[in-house]
């Protein structure tokens, strides 16, 4: 009878740590930005969470334009414990009109998305 208490108890600790482990290990990916409406041509700040880390997987951005094009921002930054930040500019030969922008992390096969506004100063 010991012996079934035992058993019972280690099976329940060993599922209970394949849950927990699996349950950590959910991937994810998320972004935010510092600001939903840009005005000029600062760069934009870019954050978030990739996770798992994975050796030798990238993180990288692809911006779709209100027009429908789309490029991959040459970007600087940190990733560091499954959290990244980074930075990319905006202007010419993009961020050229007014409109919403989206802005899409990579990761693996998964992604993330956000959108912008950009209403770039008018010259007179």
């Amino acid at each position: 009878m010991k012996t079934l208490h035992l058993s019972i108890i280690v099976g329940t600790c060993i599922i209970s740590g394949v849950t927990l482990f699996l349950i950590i290990q959910q991937p994810e990916i998320t972004i935010s930005t510092d600001k939903k409406i840009y005005d000029n041509y600062n760069g934009i700040e870019v954050s978030g969470i990739a996770k798992p880390m994975v050796s030798g997987r990238s993180l990288f951005f692809t911006v779709i334009e209100p027009n429908g094009n789309s490029y991959q921002p040459d970007t600087t930054g940190n990733f560091h414990d499954g959290k990244y930040d980074s930075v990319f500019s905006i202007g010419i030969p993009h961020w050229k009109e007014k409109g919403t922008y989206k802005i899409i992390a990579h990761y693996g096969d998964m992604s993330a998305e956000i959108s912008v506004e950009f209403n770039p100063p008018t010259h007179s």
